[in-house]
């Protein structure tokens, strides 16, 4: 016998509670479960609601009887698998695989990155099962952690949560977060940042470079740096140490990175600095106002300041 894999209807709503109930009475083998053989079911107006937004898959057979189910919801970037149930005499014959893939090819048809869910740990055909299926326990999602402490208040034992990635994705139970300069990760993640900003615009002409100033032991007394792509000038940092100020060495680091900007053709140069540090000499010095962040920190603002070294061509004319 086989069986068909597809989306439920309206109309096989009704029917779906009594399939539950029926997979359900498998409990009774299990005493501390075994009062959810007589438990509520997935009320007829759940099975509407994912119905109507297409997330529900019914498993009929060749007599176009209705013999399992699979009811989901699109959570953020999860697929939330809210109930699975295959009929009783029917079971332990590929049904619930065959509904777990149908809901897995919907995620992934919708670049989405997992798919969720709640059970009993220490129920066979619960978490033991859908470990075969390649799901996983998940303990640092919040939101599945605020179900089961849902399901922990209504007297469910040993529920534990399960994600199953899709899409080539990895779990973020495996983030792992440290605290301190990490130059190595740093300079991955800024290559290949800039790797896919260079295929998406075309521009692959980014390069770093850096001014300093340093004193007979070899010491940087002061320094600017950044880098020059696509026709702009970034400033990272400029910097003078506070015995070398007002002898024009700011202006001298400045100077210098908008001459190399022009060597590059760039026709604007960018910088971002703090209310606290030095927005007034940027303006004298012919820098422009673009944005302002206030409360970076609390108290205090960035500002965005750019500077044109060449007239850009208006966006609104077109040449000839």
């Amino acid at each position: 016998m086989t069986w068909t894999i597809r989306g439920a209807e309206l109309a096989d709503a009704d029917a779906l509670p009594k399939i539950e109930y029926s997979a359900g009475q498998r409990f009774l083998t299990i005493p501390d479960v075994a009062w959810l053989a007589d438990g509520e079911d997935m009320p007829v107006e759940a099975h509407q609601r994912y119905i109507a937004r297409g997330t529900e898959w019914v498993a009929v057979s060749e007599a176009q009887e209705l013999v399992g189910f699979l009811a989901a919801e699109i959570v953020n970037r999860d697929l939330h698998i809210w109930e699975l149930a295959v009929l009783a005499d029917v079971q332990n014959r590929g049904i619930g695989r065959q509904l777990i893939d149908a809901a897995t090819n919907f995620a992934r048809d919708r670049h989405l990155r997992s798919l969720t869910l709640t059970t009993f740990a220490h129920v066979p055909w619960n978490a033991p099962w859908y470990s075969r299926l390649g799901f996983r326990a998940s303990s640092n999602d919040e939101r599945l952690a605020g179900l089961l402490r849902t399901e922990a208040e209504r007297g469910w034992p040993r529920r534990c949560a399960m994600r199953k990635m899709i899409n080539g994705g990895m779990s973020p139970d495996f983030i792992v977060l440290t605290v301190g300069e990490a130059p190595e990760i740093e300079t991955y993640l800024a290559d290949r940042i800039y790797e896919y900003n260079a295929q998406a615009t075309g521009y692959f002409d980014g390069e770093s470079f850096s001014a300093t100033q340093r004193d007979e032991s070899g010491v940087i007394r002061s320094g600017v740096c950044g880098y020059t792509w696509g026709g702009c000038c970034y400033i990272s940092y400029l910097w003078v140490d506070e015995s070398q100020r007002g002898c024009g060495l700011g202006t001298a680091l400045l100077n210098a990175a908008e001459a190399h900007a022009r060597t590059k053709e760039c026709k604007v140069v960018l910088l971002a600095t703090h209310t606290f540090q030095a927005p007034q000499f940027y303006e004298g010095m012919g820098y422009q106002q673009q944005a302002v962040v206030q409360n970076h920190p609390p108290g205090h603002a960035s500002v965005v300041f750019a500077k044109l070294l060449r007239e850009l061509p208006d966006p609104g004319c077109e040449g000839s």
